[in-house]
């Protein structure tokens, strides 16, 4: 075999390697959540793994409000986004609350390796009262 057809080929095992290491921790590997009947949806899941420009999300059934903290310093409000799932009911709670870390905020980027959110959520109709808190964590790269 040509020497050429030998570098060549190791050349593309080693990318193809690199690849699938990377694919390998970026993307996936995720346990999932299993997060209270409150909870619809967490973002990123339970051990995944993303970069750390990601943003944090959680979505809540209607009827529910929240709060959200980022390896344990609260995040202000005016740093999250929030909406109704695309519905416009006038004076209906926001059950989508979004952070994106950037430049100015509590957060610029998510920490390298392990982060944990914490969403303080509660019905409306009870209020603070009847707070409960859903933990979980994930990777950043």
């Amino acid at each position: 075999m040509p020497k050429r057809v030998k570098v060549l080929l190791i050349a593309m095992t080693i990318a193809g390697l690199g690849i699938f290491v990377s694919l390998a921790f970026i993307g996936g590997g995720s346990a999932g959540c299993t997060t209270p009947e409150a909870i619809v949806e967490v973002f990123p899941d339970c051990n995944e793994s993303v970069f750390q420009q990601s943003y944090v999300q959680v979505v809540l059934a209607n009827g529910y409000r929240a709060e959200l903290a980022l390896n344990n310093q609260p995040i202000p409000l005016d740093e999250i986004t929030t909406d109704r799932g695309g519905e416009d009911i006038a004076g209906a709670a926001p059950n989508r609350y979004r952070f994106q870390p950037g430049v100015g905020k509590t957060f610029e980027a998510l920490l390298p390796n392990q982060n944990c959110v914490a969403v303080t959520y509660w019905p409306i109709a009870s209020g603070m009262e009847e707070a409960r808190e859903f933990r979980w964590c994930f990777r950043a790269a």
